[in-house]
């Protein structure tokens, strides 16, 4: 009953994911990152198309993102990226998912509350993002407080600081100081994961079969910042359409939306689309993004303020041809295959792509079409 929907095509998901394993060397096996409800995919539905595509391991932000997928039935391995609270790790021992140490308190904390969980702990090392990791002069002691339970953790890693749009010698830095580190204190059989999206696209040397998992997030959803090789084959998954609610003629000079920010310049033709800001888009794309509609196959400029549940287009004086005309109740693309890329609406609102997603609304519902195409 939505007016505005967002169409999400599992096929290309999976495709995606495809060209990442293709790329992979042998050994090495793609985390796929589905936090943020799978960057506004819906973490639910992504993930279990993904896992049936032979997936292994799911990624996630915090630990109420994992309970929802277990709750959900998905039994893959899911890593949570945020560290846990002391008060929360036996809900992490009861959802049976891996821990992220950032610090020698939570790996203190692991070990007084059950030492076995360190089988399942992600050590993740600060080599420069400057965000959550344990600090490099720091890994000696971390490594003696694992040494001291006898388990293993399941892997070392690091978090790319500079690899989303270039190769960066700094992102070959960080990798040279993870293994170093490890190397130093007695980690080096550990496991390590040190590609993100933008890693993997850009750092091919970095791809390497020793590396067991490269953790990919927004490349799956068929964004990427870069036309690079293999990212030049992913497939946009998502489209977010809306629909005309009104439309209507207006003189020279007549003002659009709050404020009148925007007045026609000659006579023409406005039209009301069902979606606004609390859908998801943008206010930052008042008089200055663009939809697309499917009939017409044209774009038209966002005009006036963008309003809370709707936005005004321009769609220029009326058409000699009737069939090619614009009307009350005709879709319009807000985002995808026959409208703008979320590159396209990233770049108008000053912002970037994964949030352009993340921010489409709640109120908007996610609409999929099986791996059949039905």
């Amino acid at each position: 009953m939505s007016i505005t929907r967002a169409l999400i095509d599992l096929d290309r998901l999976v495709a995606n994911a495809g060209v990442f394993r293709e790329a992979a060397p042998d050994g090495m096996d793609i985390m796929a990152v589905v936090k943020g409800d799978a960057y506004g995919h819906g973490a639910v539905a992504c993930s279990r198309a993904l896992v049936d595509a032979g997936i292994r391991w799911l990624a996630v932000a915090t630990l109420e993102e994992a309970a929802a997928l277990r709750e959900n039935g998905i039994d893959e391995h899911i890593l949570v990226f945020a560290p846990p609270l002391a008060d929360r790790l036996p809900a992490y021992a009861a959802l049976n998912v891996d821990i992220t140490a950032v610090s020698i308190e939570v790996l203190e904390a692991i070990v007084a509350y059950r030492p076995e969980l360190v089988e399942r702990l992600h050590v993740k090392v600060d080599t420069g993002m400057s965000r959550l990791g344990i600090q490099p002069p720091d890994i000696g002691r971390a490594a003696a407080i694992l040494h001291s339970t006898g388990y293993r953790p399941r892997a070392i890693w690091t978090h790319l600081a500079h690899s989303a749009s270039r190769p960066d010698p700094r992102s070959v830095d960080q990798d040279r100081i993870l293994r170093t580190v490890a190397a130093d204190h007695g980690l080096a059989d550990v496991p390590r994961h040190i590609l993100n999206t933008g890693g993997f696209v850009h750092h091919k040397e970095l791809r390497r079969a020793e590396d067991p998992l490269a953790r990919i997030g927004i490349g799956l959803y068929g964004i990427a910042l870069t036309s690079a090789p293999p990212a030049d084959r992913l497939q946009p998954v998502m489209r977010v359409l809306s629909r005309v609610l009104q439309v209507k003629h207006v003189e020279a000079g007549t003002g659009v939306s709050y404020d009148h920010t925007w007045r026609a310049p000659e006579a023409t033709r406005i039209a009301t689309i069902g979606a606004g800001y609390a859908d998801g888009v943008p206010r930052l794309l008042s008089n200055r993004g663009a939809v697309g509609f499917p009939g017409p196959g044209t774009s038209h400029p966002i005009v006036g303020r963008v309003c809370m549940d709707m936005m005004m287009v321009d769609i220029g004086p009326a058409p000699e041809a009737a069939t090619s005309d614009i009307a009350t109740g005709d879709e319009v693309v807000l985002l995808g295959t026959g409208g703008p890329t979320a590159a396209q609406v990233a770049h108008w609102a000053d912002t970037i792509s994964y949030e352009i997603c993340t921010g489409l609304g709640a109120r908007v519902p996610r609409e999929y079409a099986d791996r059949a195409g039905q």
